[in-house]
């Protein structure tokens, strides 16, 4: 953002979105501890052979790439190659050959329908009761039936489970990917919603080297944002393909690779809709170019009409995907959550890096003008927009947070809590530019002369730095949101003070 640098309050919220930034990245390392349960249990001794290995996740599964694999003390598959998927997606089992008294490894890998993958291991022993040999001296009354002792303890390899979601720079790429798709709706929804409007009413030549400027701005900012939702697509498909199939980021370029995860996961799907939207968008801006300006409201319209198909992308590969069978509404309302923000934050960022553009090209009189009309209509579109974002941000939490506490004793509440306070503050500086800017502006506007002591100047470079505080705080939202794609859900945690894994027991399979 050219426009801020050099401005002390931009720099202060950028350090302060810096160690936002530092507090949300630690708590990935706790993200999607999904498995439940197991059966038989980790480092269970069991007194009869198992006929199945059954897990159960607290999310519903992907078929394609989750995986059972059960081998003995020696490497070999005891296992019968038959892994299926049950009750409603989230049980995940195979059946067994006869296995004899031993020390037994399963390694499993689940995908589930969120996007995330996770590996572990866990081990078992068979201990089956045997009859001893009758000494040749002993009476038949003394031949007693013993248990052969478990297998050492050493000789079961420890429980591990390793989770996706642990590498940052994932929630880097979702975090640019937010921004550029951000930006790029905001040239539409700005352009039609609060500029043309303003456009329309004002009374300075439409060939004005302002106008000229701004619509210059508006292509090359929608190109930039548009190149950085391509290239976050495309390294979040290489970073889904390596997490998938657990590969490195290098062996996941193999397209094959790719196509595998786009033809058989629900990852693929949202994400050739994206990729559709993206060259259907980079036609439309063909033409704006081509045309030298931005003249055309049909083509605005339909590539704002893009923008919010292209949103429906990432809330099928998010939480809300996962939650869809319980909650109905889930993905609705975290589209349209998205939605809202990108009428508020799209906005802003076009408040901040084309009204500049746009308002350095005029006078005093035209500036305050300019003013009058611009943050009334950005107050509408601001305010509509905040209070879908309040009810759909509500509704969203209610769905993944089962607990109030959890807001400040989880990695997933302590962020979505960072997230709630950093609007806060945006809301404050909307009502300083709606009650406090705004009236000023419009005393100056009544009075019908062109201000002599600079008054337009200094109200214009008030707003100009609420709206950059409000924009970096909106950064920092993003960033948050970013992270909460890759935190566990607090619905799936167990209760406080219970485990999911078991102690060493012995039982017997029935």
């Amino acid at each position: 953002m050219p426009q801020l640098k050099g401005n002390p309050a931009f720099k202060k919220f950028s350090l302060v979105a810096f160690f936002v930034a530092l507090a949300l990245f630690p708590a990935l390392a706790l993200a999607h501890a999904k498995l439940v349960r197991s059966q038989p249990a980790a480092n269970a001794t069991l007194t009869q052979p198992p006929k199945l290995i059954e897990l159960w996740f607290s999310e519903e599964l992907e078929a394609s790439f989750s995986t059972i694999i059960v081998h003995d003390q020696n490497g070999k598959h005891v296992d019968r190659n038959d892994v299926v998927i049950g009750e409603g997606g989230k049980k995940l089992q195979i059946s067994l050959e006869d296995l004899p008294s031993g020390a037994y490894t399963v390694e499993w890998k689940a995908l589930s329908t969120d996007g995330h993958t996770m590996k572990g291991q866990f081990g078992f022993a068979v201990a089956l009761p045997a009859l001893s040999t009758p000494a040749a001296n002993a009476s038949p009354s003394t031949s007693a039936q013993r248990t052969v002792p478990a297998p050492p303890s050493a000789s079961l390899p420890g429980e591990s489970i390793q989770e996706s979601g642990t590498d940052v720079s994932m929630s880097i790429v979702r975090w640019l990917e937010y921004l550029g798709m951000m930006v790029l709706f905001g040239a539409f929804s700005f352009r039609l919603l609060v500029l043309a409007p303003f456009l329309r009413k004002a009374n300075f030549d439409k060939s004005a080297t302002a106008l000229g400027r701004s619509d210059r701005r508006f292509v090359q900012l929608s190109w930039l944002a548009l190149l950085l939702i391509a290239l976050t697509s495309i390294v979040g498909l290489m970073q889904q393909t390596a997490e998938v199939q657990d590969t490195s980021l290098t062996q996941a370029l193999a397209p094959s690779r790719m196509l595998q995860v786009i033809s058989q996961t629900s990852y693929g799907g949202p994400w050739l809709l994206k990729i559709a939207t993206l060259f259907a968008l980079a036609i439309v801006l063909l033409f704006v170019s081509i045309r030298g300006k931005v003249g055309s409201l049909l083509l605005l319209w339909i590539g704002l009409g893009l923008m919010l198909l292209m949103f429906v992308s990432p809330s099928l590969t998010g939480h809300a995907a996962a939650a869809a069978k319980e909650w109905r509404l889930a993905v609705f309302s975290d589209w349209l959550h998205l939605v809202a923000v990108g009428f508020w934050v799209g906005g802003l960022f076009h408040l901040v890096l084309a009204m500049k553009t746009m308002s350095d090209g005029l006078d005093d009189r035209q500036r305050t003008q300019f003013l009058h009309e611009v943050i009334p209509a950005f107050t509408r579109l601001a305010i509509t927009s905040t209070v879908i974002i309040a009810i759909t941000g509500i509704y969203n939490s209610w769905i993944q947070v089962d607990r109030f506490s959890a807001l400040w004793t989880t990695p997933y509440g302590k962020t979505l809590s960072i997230k709630v306070l950093l609007f806060i503050p945006m809301l404050a500086l909307g009502g300083l530019n709606t009650f406090v800017i705004h009236p000023r502006v419009k005393r100056v506007v009544a009075s019908g002369n062109e201000p002599k002591d600079g008054s337009a100047l200094r109200l214009n470079d008030a707003f100009r730095r609420s709206v950059a505080i409000e924009t970096a705080l909106a950064v920092a939202v993003l960033l948050a949101a970013a992270v909460l794609v890759f935190l566990q859900p607090v619905r799936e945690h167990p209760a406080m003070g219970q485990g999911i894994r078991p102690e060493v027991v012995t039982e017997s399979m029935r």
